[in-house]
């Protein structure tokens, strides 16, 4: 039985009393590649969790590399991100937000691809992800150099990456720098890349 859930909860009680995260006026829930998905399928269960603990702090999110999404391989023989989540989703007894799993019923491992998930965040977030993103591009067509046709393909990938963070609007912003690149946020490259020149 996988305890993500439960695996957040006690990272927040030992955060809250252990190192003084009660006393936090503003909470950053963060992470990178996984664990971005992971903030963006967690972050209003993380920011509800901390308001029954009676924290004061204002909560907002940062998911780098994150935004998963729900591609066709360009192989046949490669297994679909797809496959993964909906198998996943029994084997793993997932939990996903209610209000997506109530809008997707019998797909509700849609809900850990980062398009359905976020029409239903609550929570302030910042998305950052790359839109030639090296871990969704060489797992779903394999590593460069492409032929044509492959590189027809890592171009769909791009602009599904472009076409669905349009959806992000509000609160709510995103960066997405058309690289091959993959967590940004964690080295120094996300302090060097240049926009229009």
């Amino acid at each position: 039985e996988f305890k993500g859930k439960q695996i957040i909860k006690t990272l927040l009680d030992t955060l809250l009393e252990d190192y003084q995260m009660d006393s936090a006026t503003t909470i950053l829930f963060s992470g990178c590649s996984a664990g971005g998905q992971g903030v963006i399928v967690n972050l209003d269960f993380a920011a509800d969790y901390l308001k029954s603990k009676n924290s004061k702090a204002v909560v907002k999110g940062f998911a780098d590399a994150g935004w998963l999404q729900n591609f066709v391989p360009y192989f046949d023989y490669d297994v679909s991100a797809s496959t993964q989540m909906q198998s996943g989703y029994t084997m793993w007894g997932g939990v996903v937000e209610n209000t997506c799993k109530i809008a997707n019923p019998g797909w509700e491992w849609l809900c850990y691809f980062s398009p359905f998930a976020y029409p239903y965040i609550r929570t302030p977030l910042f998305v950052q992800t790359e839109q030639f993103d090296t871990y969704q591009v060489t797992s779903n067509v394999g590593d460069p150099p492409f032929n044509s046709t492959e590189w027809a393909y890592v171009q769909s990938v791009r602009h599904a990456f472009d076409s669905s963070l349009q959806m992000i609007k509000g609160q709510n912003s995103y960066f997405s720098a058309a690289c091959f690149h993959h967590c940004s946020s964690e080295d120094t490259s996300y302090n060097t890349i240049t926009i229009n020149g």
